[in-house]
């Protein structure tokens, strides 16, 4: 532990759990059961008491010698272990005596159930599906009783484990002299254009004078009740917590087709927000539908390049140790995309990542999977994060051959590497990867946020130096009251680099009424930004438009005019814009913490720990 503070606080919940437990579950015990545990947890806390403080002596007594991530082994640290296993075992049996986790689950549905907020089914649902991947890898893994005295440094270490050091692994693999700057493009040279369509969340249910106001994650999709007042459904959506017909989908690819693009990346997410019923056969049909519409209207030989979404995995973000099955079928679908390239299919098929050429081109596109980063994915508490630590090892691999054959990258990845989703360790390893590679990555395009932002890549070591940026385009579905969005980038031919964007909006208000669609052109970036082009990072970055750009970060939509003079939320985009991984955001930003997501991202990247043996 870093601090004594962190050993405290664990051995805390420890303690308390049951007091906790206690006044959370008493509405559901007999008054004898409630004064038995209140006895049992007094005795427990009262004969452990002084397992605080040989915490707080064994940090007072480090020594020079001892790194920030282990101690040195001394003997005397370890002279309360046995009183601290047999603490653990103490408490564990109390827990499983009153309610214990097998019951937990019902507990917090009665819980849920009684704010009234979410209908039974929902509840049943997501609890069912979501309570054993989280609770369940948990429990497992910290409150396994001598990982636990182990963590508080009671016990000396079960095995010995190299945790890697970000910084170390940072210097070990960034080059010490300057590296080469990138090419300014010329004016009036060739140009490509490139469509980015990220965060679909496609509902097959969706239907038309629905009720968009209902006791689920999504509505949209039953028919109103007697007493219900709100508006109902579009024939193409409806902007607010509902995801978007089949139908949208269409009209977008007859909009696209007319626009004369070179190529499709498609940033991931292409199920709607079902978590609470979905199934991933579901997910796996939705997505073959997509591909077969793109490959109707643009041809079997047009360049689409994909990357997985969380919403690929079903239920959303659990993605476990052998996902074979997700690799193959989504090979399957998307496996027309890597032509002739066997190997790039290979990668993808083994691990959901792979690298692809653009024609023949000098650009090459590197597609990762943030599966295996996602901070929401409670199956890393148990992990040694192996798919992370192959697909980074992989990537190194991959940019160092587009180095020597002097060709430029594009790197996909569904999430962004600040703001939460992306976890900490990952996110400050990636940024590494990119310094390494500054000169040949050209750009870095993201989805998942519902956002409409930039993120500034700067170097590792020097946090005023930006050599790249993260496009993190909007959404497509109106879900979280937004308009669906698309981009199309011009890239100047000769250096790659990205010239200028066009983003594209639906005016659903409009279309819904006329029953027609109509698509039409929110902004070009270099306008916006007041820029010749996309390489004046940091005149992009301190962006003189603060209103605006909180304006199109919310893609127009119902709360963009309400956000946009918020002080708060100006602050938020731009902590997002400057910042490289989630504690730094996290600082920046400096955010309340409730229950809520940012509460949660503290705890996942906290509790899933640091990554074991990345380095060697």
């Amino acid at each position: 532990m870093k601090h004594p503070i962190l050993s405290i606080c664990l051995l805390f919940l420890y303690f308390n759990v049951t007091i906790c437990g206690n006044l959370f579950f008493q509405w559901r015990m007999t008054e004898g059961e409630k004064r038995q545990l209140e006895k049992e947890t007094f005795e427990l806390v009262k004969t452990n008491f002084d397992l605080y403080l040989k915490v707080i002596e064994n940090y007072e007594t480090r020594t020079e010698e001892d790194t920030e991530e282990e101690p040195v082994l001394q003997l005397s640290r370890y002279t309360h272990c046995q009183k601290c296993l047999t603490f653990a075992k103490g408490l564990k049996d109390i827990i499983n005596k009153y309610k214990g986790f097998n019951d937990l689950l019902s507990n917090l549905k009665a819980v849920a159930a009684g704010l009234n907020i979410y209908d039974k089914d929902v509840i049943d649902g997501m609890a069912d599906k979501y309570g054993p991947i989280m609770l369940g890898n948990f429990y497992t893994r910290y409150f396994s009783d001598y990982f636990f005295c182990e963590k508080v440094e009671l016990c000396p270490p079960e095995k010995p484990i190299n945790y890697s050091n970000s910084d170390n692994y940072a210097k070990k693999i960034i080059p010490q002299e300057e590296r080469k700057s990138k090419e300014k493009p010329k004016k009036g040279g060739e140009t490509l254009r490139m469509l980015q369509i990220t965060d679909l969340h496609i509902d097959p249910y969706y239907k038309e004078n629905t009720t968009t106001d209902c006791k689920k994650p999504i509505c949209c999709r039953d028919p109103p009740s007697g007493e219900a007042t709100a508006e109902l459904s579009g024939k193409y959506g409806y902007e607010g917590k509902c995801d978007v017909p089949f139908e949208l989908f269409n009209e977008f690819l007859e909009d696209a087709s007319k626009r004369n693009i070179d190529m499709i990346i498609w940033t991931g997410d292409n199920a709607p927000h079902d978590s609470w019923k979905g199934e991933q056969s579901a997910v796996y049909e939705i997505s073959k539908q997509l591909k077969d519409a793109v490959v109707n209207k643009f041809g079997k030989d047009f360049p689409v390049f994909y990357s997985l979404g969380n919403h690929e995995k079903y239920p959303n973000d659990d993605y476990r140790d052998n996902e074979q099955d997700l690799h193959d079928q989504m090979t399957e679908i998307f496996g027309s995309i890597f032509g002739n390239d066997e190997a790039a299919k290979a990668d993808f098929k083994k691990g959901g990542y792979y690298s692809l050429k653009y024609k023949d081109t000098k650009l090459r596109f590197i597609a990762l999977n943030c599966l295996v980063c996602d901070c929401f994915n409670f199956n890393l508490f148990n992990s040694t994060k192996q798919h992370a630590i192959n697909m980074f090892r992989w990537l190194d691999n991959e940019l160092k051959k587009a180095e020597e054959n002097q060709e430029y990258v594009y790197i996909l990845n569904h999430f962004p590497f600040n703001g939460g989703f992306t976890l900490t360790e990952c996110a400050k390893r990636m940024q590494a990867i990119f310094d390494k590679y500054q000169y040949t990555i050209r750009g870095i395009f993201s989805g998942h946020t519902h956002l409409d932002d930039i993120e500034g890549i700067s170097e590792y070591f020097n946090k005023d130096k930006i050599i790249m940026l993260n496009y993190i385009a909007p959404q497509f579905t109106t879900y979280s009251h937004k308009l669906p969005s698309y981009r199309i980038y011009t890239i100047d031919k000769e250096t790659m680099q990205i010239l200028d964007y066009e983003q594209i909006r639906f005016n659903l208000t409009k279309s819904n009424a006329d029953g027609k669609p109509y698509w039409y052109s929110a902004y070009n970036a270099t306008t916006f930004y007041k820029v010749d082009d996309m390489t004046e990072y940091d005149k992009i970055l301190n962006c003189e438009n603060m209103e605006g750009y909180v304006f199109n970060r919310f893609s127009g939509g119902k709360n963009a005019e309400k956000y946009k003079t918020s002080k708060g939320s100006q602050k938020n985009a731009k902590c997002t814009m400057t910042t490289n991984n989630f504690d730094e955001y996290f600082t920046c930003s400096n955010p309340k913490i409730g229950l809520d997501t940012h509460f949660l991202y503290v705890f996942t990247n906290f509790f899933i720990g640091p990554f074991e043996n990345f380095d060697e």
